[in-house]
């Protein structure tokens, strides 16, 4: 397959597109949320992926943005002519890509430890309700998240969308704000937004530490067994945690 140009924003629904080659025919690839406006790609074929939900798709990793990525590749797939079981038993294996979901082992007490990226509010509750999906409350499963939020000024600025995307959790430990290239003015914190987590209704316990040494000890009193589920998230450096329990 030739090297793909860069994507070209279009609108209308369409994130971009590019053009590709494949067994000496060339294609323009767009992935779009709004197929009937796209007039951009009249008159190439254009395929709904939505109607590849039901191909009888099964996926390592869960989360429904993972079944929309899935059922696009399955449309680019049928576009290029490759053999549907072919490409359903690809995705079968597919384990998904660095720091998202990523699994990075089980500790003797039967403890499962995974890593993600998610660091936007939207990111972090589709992300936890993937976790859910793996691992039902209803089945005795208890997930923990080790969260670092990322910039003083997005703590801020989305800090009631950041307080209700942690209810799939049942505890949140909060890492000090990674400030990267910001200045801290005093007037957020992670343990204003552990008071903000707390003050939803629903069961999530958060609680704010000072440091990476203060976390590494509050995890090390927990006693976990294989209903536990360790999840470091964040852009930052929460997954540096997971160097003292390996």
């Amino acid at each position: 397959m030739a090297q793909k140009n860069t994507p070209k924003p279009v609108g209308g629904g369409a994130l971009g597109y590019f053009d590709t080659s494949y067994n000496g025919k060339t294609y323009r690839v767009a992935y779009s949320t709004d197929i009937a406006n796209n007039t951009f790609l009249k008159p190439v074929k254009v395929v709904d992926y939505n109607s590849y939900f039901d191909l009888g798709m099964k996926l390592k990793i869960p989360g429904v943005h993972n079944k929309k990525n899935g059922a696009a590749a399955l449309a680019v797939s049928s576009i290029f002519g490759i053999e549907k079981e072919k490409s359903l038993d690809s995705l079968s294996e597919f384990r998904g890509t660095w720091r998202r979901f990523e699994y990075k082992g089980e500790l003797s007490n039967g403890l499962k430890i995974y890593d993600d990226y998610a660091h936007h509010p939207r990111e972090i509750s589709a992300t936890l309700s993937g976790f859910r999906e793996f691992f039902p409350k209803k089945d005795g499963y208890n997930i923990t998240v080790v969260f670092q939020p990322h910039l003083f000024s997005r703590t801020k600025l989305l800090l009631g969308d950041f307080s209700k995307s942690f209810n799939d959790a049942d505890k949140v430990i909060l890492l000090p704000i990674y400030y990267a290239r910001e200045e801290n003015d005093g007037s957020i914190s992670s343990f204003i937004l552990a008071e903000e987590i707390n003050k939803e209704e629903n069961t999530t316990k958060a609680t704010a530490f000072n440091s990476f040494k203060e976390v590494e000890e509050e995890i090390a009193k927990v006693v976990f067994t294989n209903k536990d589920i360790l999840v470091t998230m964040g852009a930052g450096e929460a997954f540096k945690i997971l160097e003292k329990l390996f």
